[in-house]
């Protein structure tokens, strides 16, 4: 279920998550192009851990009564701080990607939570246990939920297994992170603009966010099959189920 209104998704708008008294911007395509879209996901990946998966994969390699022990009593936020505080790189790479979510902000991740503080020094606190909240929200702005592209596309997903292994070891280095395919989706879709809209180009298109991108292409799907099936009726078939193109999106 959505946490996020759909209108303010779909409209691009700034999101005030009322529960941490912050807001989120969403980014646009420009911005992630400057970063490009596999050093994006790469950076987001931290997005893409949660306790269970990290237990669950040093399950496979190490006793699993040690593994429980270990890590029961952490909370999400501890897992991921684990990582950050023994690699300066991905800490970067982090506060990047909130800095770009959240540029009225300045941000400091702290051991009780992540800090806050707006231009009249006003500091909020994420504190550990609502870190999960601010995850989830963090992964619908970026569509990171799976459903949202309609697929099972995961960038970041070979990412995060590689941090549970980084958990385990955590005097190795991380081996670079990239995508488990050579995948374009962004670009793909962003390209696609040009060919199926009258009204968004490469240039205007930039300004679109990676909701906006997304909703886009699977609306123009809905629209692009309602057409072929209002056509094949004419020609004759039958048992075609019409679905109104303008409704909600599977």
């Amino acid at each position: 279920m959505s946490n996020i209104d759909k209108l303010t998704l779909v409209s691009g708008v700034d999101v005030l998550i009322e529960e941490l008294g912050i807001v989120i911007r969403q980014p646009k395509i420009r911005e992630i192009a400057l970063l490009g879209e596999k050093k994006f996901y790469s950076m987001c990946s931290f997005l893409l851990l949660d306790k269970k998966f990290v237990m669950d994969k040093l399950k496979e390699r190490i006793d699993a009564e040690e593994v429980e022990k270990t890590y029961e009593t952490l909370t999400e936020y501890e897992v991921v701080m684990s990582l950050l505080e023994s690699n300066n790189s991905m800490l970067m790479d982090t506060i990047q990607i909130l800095t770009l979510l959240f540029p009225d902000y300045n941000i400091r991740l702290d051991e009780i939570g992540i800090m806050f503080i707006d231009k009249n020094d006003k500091v909020s606190i994420v504190h550990q246990e609502k870190y999960t909240l601010l995850r989830d929200v963090i992964k619908e702005i970026l569509c990171l939920n799976g459903s949202s592209t309609g697929d099972d596309y995961n960038p970041a997903d070979s990412a995060a297994e590689a941090i549970a292994e980084k958990l385990r070891k955590r005097k190795e280095r991380l081996n670079e992170i990239k995508p488990k395919e050579d995948k374009y989706i962004l670009a793909n879709y962003f390209s696609a603009l040009g060919a199926g809209s009258n009204s968004y180009n490469l240039i205007n298109g930039l300004d679109l966010t990676l909701y906006q991108l997304f909703d886009w292409v699977k609306r123009y799907g809905a629209w692009d099959k309602y057409k072929i099936d209002i056509q094949s009726i004419l020609a004759g078939a039958k048992d075609v189920e019409i679905k109104e193109w303008y409704g909600t999106l599977e």
